[in-house]
């Protein structure tokens, strides 16, 4: 290791993987680390894989082993002070966030802003696919930049950062990541005393605890919290999110005509507002709190009526939410105990590929599909949709709907 890291080669690609925050790196952002062009530092990442020192977890992924790394880490603090690598640390946070916002803008509406300038250049993709492929392989280390980034008081950036991965973020609800993103937004509206973005940042960490993560609870307390900082600014929009995130923490926990009565506050002041999105948003979920208060009738009339309609110009998002529309749709059959028509509809759900929620969508629908197929009479089909059902919300830590599939699959044997 000793006489790999002296090697002029091959030493700046040594150190530069002990410095990311996740556990491995591509060569672009290396070459951050590095100071060198990617393709050299790519080439020195290969040598070193050839030697044994780093493993190519994946295609253009590099990570070092553990000895490696405590070995390069002491190189590093032996070699360097304390001051330069704080330096070349923020100055790969500055470049990660600058590109994650550069990445999120493809999944904006039209006129996001741009990154803030910076050296060296962001990563730019080309298209959404190069940007979610760049999201994903570097959402440890965006994510990792985000403490670096709130130490060295770049509150500005973060907000930034978190506003132009917002729609993102519905993309791939269930990553932690999400509350890492958000809490520091959080943290860095507060430090800033901007109270408007502080409640919108609360907002977010709500829905980032509730549709991430099942955690209701802490869901409801900080879309409060959110509330009332956007009742003393006045802010309407804010105050919509927040009932509206109430709405669906109050669903989670059992207490559906409380959802409903907060979902209708919501659609109220989104009607005021005229915000598009939050109106779908706000009328879906109190359709659902509706039907499970029993008003299965209205729940169904709501959610049909909605279908067709367009939430917004986000890209992706018009497709997405007519697919849920259909389930919700479905799921109000199912309630009505019209298993036919029920069957019917869950069978033309759909998932549209454009996004990466499909798979929570897929569970649900299984799960609906494989409820009405039992009372028609088909248990083979229903077992299977009841597995996959088992299976997705699990991995998503659904332990309600977890219980429910087993409790299918245990009427069928």
């Amino acid at each position: 290791m000793t006489l790999s890291y002296g090697d002029n080669a091959a030493a700046p690609a040594v150190a530069a993987p002990p410095l990311v925050p996740g556990l491995d790196t591509g060569p672009d952002l290396a070459a951050v680390l590095t100071g060198e062009d990617p393709l050299t530092t790519e080439d020195s990442l290969d040598l070193l894989v050839d030697r044994g020192l780093l493993e190519e977890t994946a295609p253009g992924r590099y990570a070092l082993h553990d000895l490696v790394r405590l070995f390069a880490r002491e190189q590093l603090g032996a070699e360097e002070p304390e001051s330069v690598t704080r330096d070349v640390r923020r100055r790969m946070a500055d470049w990660l966030l600058r590109s994650a916002s550069a990445a999120g803008r493809r999944f904006e509406a039209p006129g996001a802003p741009e990154p803030w300038p910076g050296e060296p250049v962001p990563f730019t993709p080309g298209s959404a696919e190069e940007a979610e492929e760049w999201l994903t392989a570097e959402r440890s280390n965006w994510a990792g930049a985000l403490p670096l980034m709130f130490a060295a008081d770049r509150h500005q950036e973060i907000l930034h950062a978190s506003r132009t991965l917002y729609w993102f973020s519905d993309r791939w609800c269930q990553w932690p990541e999400w509350r890492t993103l958000f809490s520091h937004g959080a943290r860095s509206a507060a430090a800033l005393e901007d109270r408007a973005a502080e409640a919108h940042q609360l907002n977010c960490l709500a829905w980032a605890h509730s549709v991430g993560a099942c955690r209701y609870e802490e869901a409801e307390e900080l879309a409060l919290q959110a509330l009332q900082l956007a009742s003393e600014t006045g802010d309407l929009d804010q105050q919509a999110w927040a009932w509206s995130y109430i709405s669906g923490a109050c669903m989670g926990l059992g207490r559906p005509a409380e959802a409903a009565e907060a979902a209708a506050r919501a659609t109220q002041l989104f009607e005021t507002t005229g915000d598009s999105t939050g109106m779908a948003v706000s009328q879906r979920v109190l359709g659902t709190a509706l039907r499970e208060s029993g008003h299965g009738e209205e729940a169904l009339a709501l959610h049909r009526a909605l279908l067709g309609t367009r939430p917004g110009d986000v890209p992706g998002l018009n497709e997405f939410v007519a697919a849920l529309l259909r389930c919700e749709t479905a799921k109000d059959l199912l309630a009505l105990e019209r298993w036919p028509e029920a069957a019917e509809a869950f069978r033309a759900v759909g998932t549209p590929s454009a996004h990466a929620g499909i798979d929570r969508l897929r569970a649900h629908t299984s799960l609906g599909l494989a409820t009405a197929l039992e009372h028609c009479g088909d248990p083979d089909e229903a077992r299977e949709l009841y597995l996959r059902a088992r299976d997705l919300f699990t991995a998503f830590g659904d332990t309600a709907s977890v219980a429910e599939a087993r409790a299918g699959i245990e009427r069928l044997g």
